[in-house]
């Protein structure tokens, strides 16, 4: 695919190395990008604008431009593909956040251009999909699928990330994620699960949910399994109400008693300024049950102070949804290893899928990793076991 002249308005990209890149990658990686990279189309606009549009077409880019710009910071980059339309780029988070973030955004700008009861219709935004096997192409992007049905609790399954201890070599410590199926072999998982991922009631019941799974599995599994950590995601929505909390913190001790040897908690959902929430007491709670309470934060995360005055233990950063470069991300990895490291945290690194982030994480001083590189996800709580990281090195050299 390669971009066509334009033949009315030139946009210059901001970019063209990485826009040149990106094309590369459509061409031949193009099922890693799909669902992330949608084409925003004006041309209904322009017809909508009929002989107008000569005296119009400038406002109408200036306006569409400055809506992306707007929304573009760590999170999309864009480009002109041809004279009415863009190029977007999504790099950070779920495909299902992806979409939901392009609607918005499409329809903020068509409501900015024509006013918020113009019909919706007039753009028409399309993001790269692969049907039946076929190759990848760009399809319409319906308004009605921001969604998925309701389901049940019961249709709501778990995952874990096996957590590699990098100086023991050991892994002795499983991330608990929810996980849903949306297709045959599609899913998504964590609070996309949610039908309503920022409902803060929704978001409470499942943290509960998820806890009182995986204290079934514990309770459940056999061996020598219960001496690993299960480290349970809780979302700051679900400490900050205090009856919230309280409820939270009852299941807790109703589930695992005492779980400082078998129970750990990663915060999600942080807001950027913890100084203007009653924090510390919150992680309190928590840390009169386990002492192992760590933190999910973006991989840009600068300001660890106040989650080492919080008596934080750990951040953690999850490359998953990172489709970033591989040399942007390693200078994100070393920043964020050092300056966590500078507040005496731990840093643990999640999502790992390639040998040279693998190496990059490591290098750079992470404590623990964890991705389909270093062990593949389980659907239950596996024992304690040494990672033979010479091994599988010699492995990822063979297969390549």
């Amino acid at each position: 695919m390669e971009p066509r002249s334009p033949i009315a308005r030139t946009i210059e990209p901001t970019d063209k190395e990485e826009l040149q890149a990106l094309l590369l990658r459509l061409r031949t990686h193009g099922q890693q990008l799909l669902g992330r990279v949608h084409l925003l189309n004006l041309r209904r606009i322009r017809k909508h604008f009929g002989a107008r549009w000569a005296h119009m077409s400038e406002r109408v880019h200036n306006g569409c431009v400055s809506t992306l710009k707007t929304h573009a910071f760590n999170s999309y980059v864009f480009y002109p593909y041809d004279a009415d339309t863009y190029l977007i780029f999504s790099y950070l988070g779920s495909t299902r956040k992806v979409r939901q973030n392009i609607l918005n955004i499409s329809e903020e700008i068509l409501a900015k251009l024509l006013g918020s009861e113009a019909p919706a219709h007039l753009i028409d935004l399309r993001a790269l999909s692969a049907r039946n096997g076929e190759a990848p192409s760009f399809a319409p992007v319906d308004a009605t699928s921001r969604a998925f049905a309701p389901q049940e609790h019961a249709a709501l399954g778990l995952i874990y990330r096996p957590l590699l201890a990098v100086q023991k070599s050991f892994i002795s410590a499983y991330v608990c994620l929810p996980i849903r199926k949306t297709g045959i072999i599609e899913c998504c998982s964590g609070y996309d699960v949610l039908q309503s991922p920022d409902n803060p009631n929704a978001i409470a019941k499942l943290d509960t949910l998820v806890l009182n799974r995986v204290a079934e599995e514990c309770t459940t599994q056999r061996g020598d399994t219960h001496s690993c950590r299960a480290i349970i995601p809780v979302h700051f929505a679900s400490l900050c109400a205090p009856d919230a909390c309280a409820t939270y913190v009852k299941h807790v001790r109703k589930a695992f008693g005492d779980g400082k040897q078998t129970l750990g908690f990663e915060l999600v959902g942080l807001p950027n300024r913890l100084t203007e929430f009653n924090f510390t007491p919150l992680v309190e709670q928590l840390r009169a049950i386990t002492p192992w309470i760590g933190a999910r934060v973006g991989l840009g995360h600068r300001n660890f102070i106040d989650l080492r005055v919080a008596g934080l233990r750990c951040v953690a950063a999850d490359l998953y949804n990172d489709f970033r470069s591989e040399p942007q991300i390693l200078n994100l990895l070393e920043h964020f290893n050092a300056n966590a490291h500078d507040e005496g945290l731990l840093t643990s690194i999640s999502g790992i899928r390639t040998t040279s982030l693998n190496t990059a994480a490591i290098n750079t001083g992470s404590d623990y990793v964890s991705g389909a590189f270093v062990a593949k996800n389980t659907s239950t709580m596996q024992g304690p076991q040494h990672y033979d990281l010479v091994a599988c090195y010699s492995q990822a050299d063979n297969a390549a």
